[in-house]
């Protein structure tokens, strides 16, 4: 993504991640998400040495359907995977562990920085453990044959944070503690905790049937996320630093026709359109989703 920095630049970085989901049983489903994952590769017109390489938070979870036929693992079909009864809305809800990755070592980076190498200066997500939930739904107007191409599909999720030690949140925050433990009478920060963060998503979709018989879904995201101003050893020591985001673009994925297991190829593209204290962040992202587990009739 290429993201206007504060410093004047361009950041451009590159990841890579993956997600396993597993149906143990009708109506439940668990999983692990890595997403982005691992941030491999980056530039900065502003700064040729800095970096953004790190590890975004692995996401645990457990989802259990409240309502509807849907496999839990094609997140847009409405029939049930053992062939029952039509259902236009389905809905599901997830309890959610997010697990950070405790790199990168600032006290390296602070080094590094130093000396003149390469360095990374911040995470990448949020470096706290978290608790949350996700809910969501799926609706389908009319019912088969007579349904029509058009579905709605929209999330809604929180995570709750724990707090973190201060000195994790970034490099400038590392070096800041680092000064004012030799200054007398400052006391330095022992903890950040991110309090919460809450998110939205709805995404309308067009099915689409080929003449080779591949199925095409295409859509509109529009995905807002809000995050309080953090607070530091119990206190709000800085207003007004709340951050939030509004994105909108546009997804497609096809199914290709005649597999023997579910394959499917995912595009999404998501632009800034308003927010505030985060970077003006443009989104791309490439994925391939398989169904390792069960296999179609042939």
């Amino acid at each position: 993504a290429a993201i206007p920095d504060s410093l004047g630049g361009t950041l451009t970085a590159a990841a890579i991640g993956a997600q396993a989901l597993f149906a143990p049983a009708p109506g439940w489903t668990v999983g692990v998400s890595w997403m982005p994952g691992v941030t491999a590769l980056s530039t900065f017109s502003a700064d040729a040495n800095r970096r953004a390489i790190g590890f975004s938070p692995v996401y645990v979870g457990v989802v259990r359907q409240i309502t509807g036929g849907m496999n839990p693992l094609v997140t847009d079909s409405a029939v049930s995977p053992g062939g029952g009864s039509w259902s236009p809305l389905t809905t599901t809800a997830a309890l959610i562990v997010a697990v950070p990755i405790p790199w990168p070592d600032y006290e390296i980076q602070l080094d590094r920085l130093n000396r003149g190498g390469t360095y990374v200066a911040e995470n990448s997500g949020v470096r706290a453990w978290a608790v949350g939930y996700q809910l969501a739904a799926h609706w389908t107007p009319g019912a088969p044959p007579s349904a029509g191409p058009w579905s709605l599909h929209a999330t809604h999720d929180l995570l709750v944070f724990f707090p973190a030690p201060y000195e994790s949140a970034g490099l400038i925050e590392y070096e800041q503690n680092q000064i004012w433990k030799t200054i007398p009478d400052i006391e330095p920060f022992d903890t950040i905790n991110y309090r919460f963060q809450v998110g939205l998503e709805v995404e309308p979709r067009l099915h689409l049937t080929a003449l080779t018989g591949s199925t095409w879904r295409v859509g509109v995201p529009v995905a807002w996320r809000y995050r309080p101003a953090p607070v530091f050893d119990g206190e709000l020591a800085v207003r007004d630093t709340q951050e939030w985001s509004l994105h909108a673009g546009v997804s497609a994925a096809v199914t290709p026709f005649g597999m023997r297991r579910h394959l499917e190829f995912i595009f999404d593209y998501r632009a800034p359109v308003a927010g505030k204290n985060l970077r003006a962040e443009h989104q791309l992202g490439v994925a391939l989703a398989v169904d390792l587990i069960s296999r179609r009739t042939p």
